[in-house]
């Protein structure tokens, strides 16, 4: 199963890693992330995570 989380720069970094914590107890999860375009995302607390996937059109 993938989980898809879209991001944003200065998103708040609990909101997305509450889920993820909870989400990582299911067997097999995979974790992906989302922006209008590919690359690292910073966080409000200065961790960045990898968008993956752009948004198309």
């Amino acid at each position: 199963m993938k989980m898809l989380s879209l991001v944003f720069p200065g998103f708040t970094l609990i909101d997305l890693a509450a889920p993820v914590q909870l989400m990582s107890l299911i067997p097999g999860i995979e974790f992906e992330f989302a922006w209008k375009e590919r690359g690292p995302v910073p966080s409000d607390a200065g961790a960045t995570v990898i968008a993956a996937h752009a948004r198309r059109g």
